[in-house]
């Protein structure tokens, strides 16, 4: 009997083609992805920044009070770029703020070398996160890290939403960035559940959120202004999933849309105004593996930057950004730094200049940024000059002086 014959090298040919389609026209799937059935190995695949089609999992869980197990909220020390047990190179051109190596894990349970752990302490009768046990595997834990710094009405919204998750297992930080009314304190006897960080002088966002992560324990960790409510129960749910569909994603963000009008969306996938970022700022979530290899946000900038700074490293390190569609964020534009204010105009003015020095290549930057950036400016300096906003104008003048400054000096553009 003649044995049957199997086609195998069309059918490879097929599966090639249909494994590309689904990427973003980058040649990452070769045939020697695909072992002899016809499959494609999971581990040669790099996805692209396209969001998947998941299910959304809308079998809501029960949400659980939390346990009264009171703990103690820990006040961190000023980060002084520097980990205790690390060699690392002192401030200067290329590293501004003194950080570790890449490679060093910057959430090493030592407190930060030549730092002294204060003695102020604030009382959270009540548990750091919410958790139950289940049979089996337990998921992941997620960590919210919140900086603030004041808006103490905003911040309590922003915790009132996060009561509504029905993830069974996170836990939510909150870092004072020597807020002066009051949020430390009214936050820890409101919400005992909530870990009170409390730094003594403004760290700005980047090093607010840094501060965040080291204390942090989540196997993913969701780095959440306090200008935002949630507004999906299954909010992580759906964000783990899309984690664990992918090893290779480094970072997911949801919809966001009108802090007032959850009809209204304000970002719904997609590059932003300069042609760079997939997500918003507002409420990425990180896999700790990609920051533990990439590092966190970079201090220099302070804020404005910091987050598409680092999703541009992740980037490059081969991992993928994903915008999730199926779980929205309510978001209140520019309540801490002030739309429009002087510090925004500074910051803005000062790190676009920055960002586009390290990682803009000359294409994107005279095509998109620049354009873009340009008509910007024109519209900020009519107004400003119409409202006779002298303020805002030397603030301006400042950013552009000081951002023009660390862009020429600084060597460490990786474009």
């Amino acid at each position: 009997m003649t044995a049957p014959v199997r086609v195998v090298a069309p059918f490879r040919r097929a599966m090639w083609r249909r494994a590309k389609r689904g990427c973003d026209g980058t040649d990452y799937i070769r045939c020697a992805d695909l072992n002899p059935r016809g499959t494609v190995r999971a581990a040669g695949i790099r996805h692209s920044g396209r969001p998947d089609q998941l299910d959304s999992g809308r079998g809501y869980l029960t949400p659980v009070a939390p346990r009264n197990v009171p703990p103690e909220a820990h006040v961190e020390p000023p980060f002084s770029g520097r980990l205790a047990g690390v060699d690392t190179p002192p401030p200067g051109p290329s590293n501004p703020v003194g950080l570790a190596p890449e490679w060093a894990a910057p959430w090493l349970d030592a407190s930060p070398a030549g730092a002294q752990e204060s003695s102020e302490r604030i009382e959270a009768p009540g548990p750091s996160g919410h958790s139950r046990e289940t049979p089996g595997t337990p998921p992941p834990l997620v960590s919210i890290v919140i900086p603030v710094y004041n808006h103490l009405d905003y911040t309590r919204r922003c915790l009132e939403s996060l009561r509504l998750l029905t993830y069974p297992n996170f836990e939510t930080l909150v870092v004072d960035n020597g807020s002066t009314d009051g949020t430390a304190e009214s936050l820890a006897s409101d919400f005992p559940w909530v870990t009170i960080v409390r730094n003594p002088s403004n760290l700005g966002y980047a090093g607010g959120s840094n501060v965040g992560i080291r204390r942090s324990r989540g196997a993913f960790v969701l780095v959440l202004n306090n200008d935002t409510k949630d507004v999906d129960p299954n909010f992580l749910q759906t964000l783990v999933a899309t984690f664990e569909a992918n090893p290779r994603v480094a970072v997911v963000g949801p919809r966001m849309v009108d802090y007032d009008d959850y009809a209204k969306v304000r970002f719904n996938g997609g590059v932003d105004e300069f042609w760079h970022d997939e997500i918003t700022g507002a409420a990425p979530t990180f896999r700790r593996k990609a920051l533990e290899e990439v590092g966190l946000f970079d201090e220099f900038y302070f804020a404005y930057f910091e987050d598409s700074d680092l999703f541009a490293r992740l980037k490059k390190s081969g991992w993928s950004i994903r915008f999730v569609p199926d779980v929205r964020v309510a978001h209140e534009v520019g309540v801490t730094g002030g739309a429009g204010s002087p510090f925004a105009v500074y910051w803005g003015t000062r790190n676009f200049f920055i960002f586009m020095r390290r990682h803009a290549t000359l294409r994107r930057l005279v095509i998109n940024a620049f354009p873009q950036w340009a008509r910007l400016t024109a519209f900020f300096l009519c107004q400003s000059a119409k409202n006779r906003d002298w303020t805002s104008l030397r603030a301006w003048r400042r950013g552009l002086r000081d951002g023009a400054r660390a862009a020429l000096s600084d060597p460490s553009r990786n474009a």
